[in-house]
């Protein structure tokens, strides 16, 4: 179940844990979601499930991004979901878990009429969620792990929190008082990508946000996200989502 290297998808992932506690790195810090969570988030920005203790029993789904902007949510809650944040129901119930036996058994069936069931109760779920959050506020999240961040995770925690400005290695490894060439074989040996890759998903999902929420001009949104040059945002952008910026656009409108 835990993952050896943080990923990233363009589907939205529901996911609950069951039981037990399941660690993330989500954001650049560790977090942990105890028995009971219902969790939601955009899963363009790199996620990994890095712990959880031996009996941690959870259920994964991932939804269709164009399924979610196609439907009428509550505008603070679409905001929060498609800036990425880690949106989490502590108050999950066995009918949930008996909700995602349900949708497992739907989806296995791969018939359109229960993929669409399936579809509308988890519409219904989510409706729920939005009933019982401060809209006007953050949405319910989780608290930080207790764990002592290491060097690595406060690297990974510093590219979070600046990867919209002009980055070079020295400087990021500085942050921690490592040598470049360490940080660099650090970071990849805990996360399974390099550093570079790391800080330029982060910028790719930058992009996409604003892709798919603003009518922004293609370059502007690759200067705003932290690239040097359109040249570099279509490469990372190709290679990342593996369609062109215009493309992934327009397949969500």
């Amino acid at each position: 179940m835990l993952m050896a290297a943080a990923h990233r998808h363009n589907e939205l992932e529901l996911n609950m844990v069951a039981q037990g506690t399941a660690v993330y790195f989500f954001g650049g810090r560790r977090v942990a979601l105890p028995a009971n969570s219902l969790i939601l988030f955009w899963a363009i920005a790199p996620h990994q499930l890095v712990d959880a203790l031996p009996d941690t029993f959870m259920y994964w789904l991932t939804l269709p991004l164009s399924w979610f902007l196609h439907l009428n949510w509550p505008e603070p809650f679409r905001r929060a979901v498609l800036n990425s944040e880690l949106i989490i129901d502590p108050t999950a119930s066995p009918e949930d878990r008996q909700r995602f036996v349900q949708w497992q058994a739907d989806l296995t069936r791969n018939q359109p009429e229960d993929r669409e069931v399936m579809l509308l109760e988890v519409e219904a779920r989510l409706k729920r969620l939005v009933a019982r959050l401060d809209l006007t506020q953050k949405p319910l999240a989780p608290a930080p792990s207790p764990h002592q961040a290491s060097h690595v995770e406060k690297l990974a925690e510093f590219l979070a929190e600046h990867y919209l400005e002009p980055l070079k290695i020295p400087e990021i490894a500085a942050q921690v008082n490592l040598h470049p060439h360490y940080a660099m074989a650090v970071f990849q040996k805990t996360f399974g990508v390099t550093l570079l890759d790391y800080l330029n998903t982060l910028r790719v999902a930058h992009a996409q946000q604003l892709l798919v929420t603003t009518d922004q001009q293609i370059l502007e949104i690759a200067l705003e996200s932290g690239f040097g040059s359109a040249s570099q945002f279509y490469a990372h952008f190709n290679r990342l989502c593996g369609i062109s910026p215009k493309a992934y656009r327009a397949s969500l409108r």
